[in-house]
């Protein structure tokens, strides 16, 4: 009884492992998201600085 008990709570674990890994990837990627989002807004405005003082 308690072994069929542990058999059936082990995929159970791994089931939410895999979720919280999940998770936690999508948090990651949003953050390089925002991270990307905020070199590329600072790297537009060098450019735009240059190519200001070019004119």
């Amino acid at each position: 009884m308690i072994r069929t008990q542990k058999a059936l709570e082990k995929p159970a674990m791994m089931q939410s492992q895999i979720e919280r890994k999940s998770k936690s990837n999508v948090l990651l990627s949003l953050q390089r998201l925002k991270v990307l989002e905020f070199l590329g807004q600072k790297m537009a405005k060098r450019q735009i600085r240059k190519f200001g003082s070019s004119l």
